[in-house]
């Protein structure tokens, strides 16, 4: 494991542990959620570049249109004012914005049938004066449909409607287009625990589970076993499942606004962008600490 990947997942670590004290002292479903999104927020602002800011919002185009509220909005600085719609949220001129994404606490079907396809929808519907539309992606720290149900949703969608980018933190999973990933399809794959040789290399082989095993401290750090759809079970990693999602997420925006690609990109060996196809018709769960 790298230098790079052994730091992110001490970073999920603490995002994890602020989420759990977070669901224990805010009863309340929604403000729950939304402290969930901070924490997210966070994150992202201490490792996006310093010409990207980080707030929540709505999206505006030239023509008066909208697009629905969106928990988390990248916008690139720019000497353009920030537009103020009442006393609390703000309004982004869809041309400044690199990314938008929807964080959910638990990731329910109808969020991924029904409401991310009209918020997809609504995003689509806006006409930039210049440049390209944002990215819109979407990270969910548990999931309610089982895995096999999920990624059949996710590869159903057509290509106008589907997130650009995907991740669901408990399942270690990504999803994303063929454009984020540069692959020949919409990718669903899983980031799971690699077997490492006496020298530190990767084998080509992922870290198996014993029968019973929920869990497992590798080098310091708790990994959850996922059964994958090969019918296996393997160590999930999801320190590297967040790493590969923010580096997507900051790549897919620069390389869409004509910039270079972030060092972070260039930190990433082969072996660590690897993941586990899912096949929509076998059957993956998981269980997470």
């Amino acid at each position: 494991m790298s230098i790079v990947e052994r730091y992110w997942a001490g970073v999920l670590q603490r995002l994890r542990a602020e989420v759990e004290v977070l669901s224990e002292l805010v009863r309340h479903a929604g403000e729950r959620g939304r402290a969930n999104e901070l924490a997210l927020a966070r994150i992202l602002e201490a490792f996006l570049p310093s010409r990207w800011q980080v707030g929540s919002g709505l999206l505006i185009d030239s023509h008066g249109r909208y697009s629905a509220q969106m928990d988390i909005v990248i916008q690139e600085r720019s000497d353009e004012p920030a537009i103020f719609a009442q006393a609390t949220e703000l309004l982004y001129p869809v041309e400044t914005v690199v990314a938008s994404i929807e964080v959910k606490t638990t990731l329910s079907t109808p969020d991924v049938t029904k409401d991310f396809r009209e918020k997809k929808a609504k995003l689509a519907e806006l006409e930039p004066v210049t440049g390209t539309r944002p990215l819109f992606a979407l990270l969910a720290y548990d999931c309610e449909p089982s895995p096999k149900t999920l990624a059949g949703h996710l590869r159903s969608h057509e290509s106008t409607d589907a997130p650009d980018l995907a991740c669901v933190l408990n399942l270690c999973m990504l999803a994303g287009t063929a454009t984020v990933f540069a692959s020949e399809e919409y990718t669903v794959g899983n980031c799971l625990l690699q077997e490492r040789d006496a020298a530190g290399a990767w084998t080509g082989a992922y870290i198996e589970a014993e029968k019973g095993e929920k869990e497992r401290a590798v080098g310091g750090m708790i990994y959850p076993v996922v059964r994958h759809s090969d019918g296996k079970r393997y160590l999930g990693d999801p320190g590297r499942t967040l790493l590969l999602f923010v580096e997507a997420l900051v790549r897919a925006g620069a390389e869409a606004r004509g910039a270079s690609a972030p060092t972070l990109s260039a930190y990433l060996s082969d072996d660590a962008r690897a993941l586990h196809a899912v096949e929509a018709q076998g059957d993956l769960q998981t269980d997470f600490i």
